[in-house]
């Protein structure tokens, strides 16, 4: 159950990581070779490569590449999946197979067709394929089908489907942020009145403090501790908060720094653990500290945001003890964090799905943006807020119109220059387009990549919805489980290039709202595979021919990118990547006290602090990633940083446990409302009354609610019992284990 837990993060067992990828992907040379190309990384969303090297970022520097760079370039260089395996091979023993197990098979070659009841993938020409699409299109319902992009989409790919959707009459188009950043971006316009990162990276550089909240970047951005180190290098300071103790943002050895690599690099100088979900109390007791103290910037506050009485008058009246209480961090702690913060001159705020993935996820969003603004650190070189994404281009494919509503100026200038009205009802986002599927009102759906079933909570509802819609098409490099478990009555897979596989240059944007060329050219496992691009350009011109949309000529991404560059505010200069300029995006970075809003002023919000103490005889369950695994893809079933050999375990305080009566390894039950799992206790330094399991194996118990806000569902605080091993008298089933993977 156990293995030998690391003391730090990176290291020397990250360099043999990196030789079994490389072995993986056919050799170091071929690793290599791949890794330095004019290439994007396909990984986290920090952003690297393009014209300069596939090892370089946009401030200059070299050696850029991590463990999950690695990963992700090593699965894309897998063979082919070989001749005759899917005719020799039934679906039902498919299903026996983990994600991993999956994934491993190798690259898809050939499109799939599952029809209802066949026991094999039939393996269909690409004429047969592509017109079994369009003619499931064109039989279909634009109010009855929905589309979805997940962020390793190229930009020219994901203007297209949402085009070709909203000129067929669909505002039903949606992306994987979603289900993971969508609080980010609705709490950021809230208050800010943009929803993107407002700092970039050699604003990180300046700054002298970096607050992380409800992050793990040891393993899911491993290049951004690089930035964390250089911080405390030159003297600033890093403050996590986290309801688990992550051995990664302790120690961290970075493996192209000798000096890290030999002594180690100490992360964090202050280490925050609330209760899953305490972050909005913590945040608003820390506002309500700062201002007594008289540390805040009153004048910058009157001067640049709106609001400023009513949000003062809460302050003043806050309780500390009882936010305190609320939040599971002490008035000490809150106090100490406060210090540091007083000190600071240039303080960047980062956060990812421990905030986001809450109840209340909007809320603390626009918390961090009320500290932030409280203390001055918006609007100037070195400071302000960093959500820290998680997929290479999700920023870039919401960017480019895919979401169930679009902009007004976007949709203006869509109908000015290029003739398509966007649909007047209105889009349903993910989880409303699965609540629709689950009644049955959904009858055709097209998913450019990604997982979408194991993405989402309560996997048995969303097998069952899935399962309801008459047929599916799917744009996939490998299988996964949404393959075999999460499909419609009949499935048709289309296998797609891999970005740096395309035959044409495609665009992406970071975090730091970093647009890139990623040049293509890498070799795929077979000649004859498509761009996804290819694909929604070849479909468009079956439905429309070419009126209004000169679907033909769609299939050059220089056209592609003339017409984003015509239609998408601040993607003017897009064709100018061409010329081999990367650019920012104008008016997102705020380095002035200039903002988005009707007035230009910010948004100081009064908030409600959420409870976040555990029911009595409950524990908060919250959903986590290992080291070995990207999003929903999982690479390895070992996790080093927390000592775990499998993927069904339950992370467990030590008091806890004791105080259950249970023991390190033993078998428990863990039981929410819609489920339960069977997994083995290991010993964690998490907050007491606090639980983690792994994403997305615990999302077939996690219930299918949302923020209502953002519509996000709640993946990191699930009210949860545990059991001892034995029957279990109540109403949930176990889940199945099967489901349960990537």
């Amino acid at each position: 159950m156990s293995n030998h837990k690391v003391s730090f993060g990176g290291g020397w067992q990250a360099v043999r990581y990196s030789r079994k990828m490389a072995r993986k992907a056919g050799g170091v040379i071929n690793l290599a070779k791949a890794l330095r190309s004019k290439n994007t990384c396909k990984a986290c969303a920090l952003g690297m490569g393009g014209i300069d090297g596939g090892m370089v970022n946009e401030a200059g520097g070299h050696l850029e590449v991590c463990k999950k760079s690695m990963q992700a370039q090593a699965q894309d260089m897998q063979p082919g999946i070989r001749r005759g395996f899917f005719k020799n091979t039934p679906v039902d023993e498919l299903r026996k197979l983990s994600g991993r197990e999956l994934e491993a098979l190798g690259r898809l070659t050939d499109p799939l067709y599952l029809p209802e009841g066949a026991s094999h993938f039939e393996i269909l020409t690409w004429e047969r394929a592509l017109g079994l699409l369009v003619e499931h299109w064109k039989r279909a319902n634009p109010d009855r089908s929905f589309f979805y992009a997940s962020g390793r989409s190229s930009m020219e790919a994901a203007f297209l489907l949402q085009l070709l959707v909203r000129q067929w009459g669909s505002n039903n188009i949606n992306n994987c942020s979603y289900y993971c950043h969508q609080a980010s971006g609705v709490g950021l316009g809230k208050s800010l009145g943009g929803g993107t990162s407002t700092v970039t990276l050699e604003d990180v550089a300046k700054s002298d403090l970096v607050v992380l909240i409800g992050a793990n970047p040891s393993s899911n951005h491993p290049r951004f501790m690089k930035l964390l180190v250089d911080l405390r290098r030159r003297g600033g300071s890093v403050v996590v908060i986290n309801p688990i103790k992550e051995i990664g943002l302790q120690n961290f050895r970075v493996p192209s720094d000798p000096r890290s690599m030999l002594l180690g690099s100490e992360i964090a100088n202050l280490y925050l653990q609330p209760h899953c979900g305490g972050d909005l109390a913590f945040l608003k007791a820390a506002a309500a500290q700062l201002w007594r103290n008289r540390k805040a910037d009153a004048a910058f506050m009157e001067n640049n945001c709106n609001d400023f009485n009513s949000f003062k008058k809460d302050l003043k009246s806050a309780d500390l003890q009882a936010l305190s209480d609320k939040s599971g961090v002490s008035c000490q702690s809150i106090s100490d964090f406060c210090n540091i913060l007083s000190e600071s001159e240039n303080t960047i705020f980062a956060w990812a799905m421990g905030v986001t993935h809450q109840e209340h996820g909007v809320h603390s969003v626009q918390a961090i943006a009320n500290l932030a603004l409280l203390r001055g650190m918006i609007g100037k070189p070195g400071a302000g807020l960093l959500p820290l994404r998680g997929h290479s281009n999700v920023q870039g494919v919401g960017s480019v119109g895919v979401a169930p509503k679009l902009k007004p100026a976007m949709a203006s200038r869509m109908l000015e220059t290029l003739g398509v009205a966007t649909p007047t009802a209105a889009g349903m986002d993910t989880f409303a387009c699965m609540q629709a599927a689950g009644r049955g009102e959904i009858d055709f759906a097209v998913m450019l990549g990604g997982n979408l079933y194991g993405s989402n909570p309560a996997l048995s509802q969303a097998k069952q919805a899935l399962a309801n819609i008459e047929f599916t098409a799917m744009l996939s490099t490998t299988m996964n489980l949404g393959h075999l478990h999460g499909h419609g009555r009949n499935n048709l897979i289309l296998p797609v290039r891999a970005r740096d596989e395309e035959k044409q240059s495609t665009s992406q944007e970071s975090m730091f709202n970093f647009v890139r060329l990623s040049a293509g050219g890498e070799d795929a496992p077979a000649g004859d595979l498509s761009a996804e691009s290819e694909i929604i350009a070849r479909v468009g011109g079956q439905l429309f021919e070419d009126s209004p949309i000169p679907w033909r000529q769609l299939q050059r991404h220089r056209k592609v990118r003339e017409f984003i560059a015509g239609t998408v505010p601040g993607l003017e200069q897009l064709t100018d990547l061409d010329s081999n300029h990367q650019f920012t995006i104008p008016d997102r970075i705020l380095h002035e006290p200039k903002f988005k809003t009707e007035n230009g002023k910010a948004n100081l919000t009064v908030l409600q602090a959420f409870d976040a103490r555990p029911d009595a005889g409950s524990f908060n369950l919250t959903t986590i990633r290992s080291e070995g695994q990207f999003n929903t893809i999982v690479y390895e079933d070992e996790d080093i940083y927390r000592g775990a050999s499998h993927r069904h375990v339950l992370l467990v305080n030590q008091a806890d446990l004791a105080e259950l009566g249970f023991e390190v390894g033993e078998w428990l039950w863990v039981e929410s409302e819609v489920g339960k799992m069977r997994v083995q206790a290991l010993v964690a330094e998490i907050r007491q009354g606090n639980v983690a399991m792994y994403f997305p194996e615990a999302n077939a118990i996690v219930p299918a609610k949302t923020d209502p806000d953002s519509r996000t569902p709640i993946f990191k605080r699930v009210k949860v019992r545990i059991k001892p091993d034995v029957q279990i008298e109540s109403e949930p089933q176990e889940a199945d284990a099967a489901m349960a993977g990537p």
